[in-house]
């Protein structure tokens, strides 16, 4: 009987972890597993994955070596030895091909980026994606659609907030506030102004008091009205410091790797799941600013318990250009300021059904 046991490191099983080749999502029917940080799966499975067949694969038994050929390049492992070949030529290896339960495990990223692949790794959803550079290049060039034209005058928008929910305490006084029915249209203008409508049910339940304000109105905000209203922050800070949050989020070619996409007709469905950092200084250290040039307070102190990503999915016209999103995200976010600590549950699912530049 084949153990788990190897001479270099445990083997771990590995739990939830998901896989996403060339945007579709898949899975082993055996268990992958881990070594060192690194993840392995049976190699004839992987290799069937990655466009592989039955022709390009040999196991020899006696030296315990698989040989894959797939689009003219042939790659040797040899279970338990830390040394590969891609085209004859000797690698080294991070972690070794190892055997376990009756099934030859190889690393994941080294197959598949032997093969061309780009791997990339998602935390927040335990994601690993394999993409073919073709692959992330068309989806590049859809996602590219939603950027906004070299010129344009502003854009068109609707917001639905099908979830909101806070549920925070402060001094030991449990707090509740939900929305309900909430729904927003908008024209933002590039010179900052905006206008619009917007209607909801603001539900707020305090010391065993339930709360609610129901909001219907239309607004038409000028330029200096919304610089007042964002303490002084004119328009062009404003567009800096949300792309500023843009880089919280890595939309580099590991995140696009990761994301599941459909193509249907004229439009293109992402879907994917982004982890973002527990502390709060780190989210404003990428984003290059300290946590009081935000708050106006010293001394504060925020982290954050994600207990799922953010998740969203995109919906990209190819032909208008015109696209929606779904977004979501449960967190818990616990902030010290001033010797208090106020912790807040929030959970929310947004519809953004369009958005049309002018």
């Amino acid at each position: 009987m084949l153990t788990a046991i190897t001479a270099f490191a445990a083997v771990s099983e590995a739990q939830g972890i998901n896989l996403v080749v060339n945007g579709r999502a898949e899975s082993f029917n055996a268990t992958v597993i881990t070594i060192d940080g690194r993840t392995l799966a049976p190699v004839r499975e992987l290799f069937y994955k990655l466009g592989g067949d039955e022709s390009g694969i040999n196991w020899n038994e006696g030296d315990r070596t698989a040989t894959l050929t797939l689009n003219g390049t042939t790659v040797t492992l040899t279970a338990d030895s830390a040394t590969a070949t891609i085209n004859g030529e000797n690698v080294s290896l991070d972690v070794a091909p190892v055997l376990h339960n009756d099934l030859t495990y190889m690393p994941i990223r080294f197959v598949a980026e032997s093969f061309g692949y780009v791997v990339g790794w998602n935390a927040g959803s335990r994601t690993i994606g394999v993409s073919t550079q073709e692959h992330l290049d068309r989806v590049l060039g859809y996602v590219a659609l939603v950027e906004p034209p070299e010129t344009f005058e502003g854009f068109d928008t609707r917001v639905i907030v099908e979830v909101f929910d806070i549920d925070m305490e402060v001094e030991g006084i449990a707090i509740n506030i939900s929305l309900r029915d909430f729904d927003a249209s908008l024209r933002m203008n590039m010179d900052g102004s905006m206008s619009g409508s917007v209607r909801g049910v603001v539900s707020t339940n305090m010391l065993g008091t339930q709360e609610e304000e129901t909001i219907d109105e239309t607004f038409d905000i000028s330029a200096a009205e919304m610089t007042e209203a964002l303490g002084g922050m004119s328009f062009d800070e404003l567009i800096e410091l949300a792309l500023g949050f843009e880089q919280l989020f890595d939309l580099g070619d590991s995140f696009f790797a990761t994301a599941i996409v459909e193509f249907n007709g004229d439009e293109v469905t992402m879907t994917y799941a982004t982890p973002i950092p527990e502390d709060f200084d780190d989210i404003f250290a990428m984003m290059g600013l300290q946590p009081d040039e935000l708050t106006g307070l010293e001394d504060v102190s925020i982290r954050y318990n994600w207990f799922t990503p953010i998740m969203g999915t995109y919906v990209i016209n190819t032909v208008t250009g015109e696209y929606s999103s779904l977004i979501s995200a449960d967190f818990e976010m616990i902030m010290t300021m001033m010797g208090e600590t106020v912790r807040a549950r929030c959970s929310f699912v947004v519809s953004i059904p369009y958005i049309r530049y002018f």
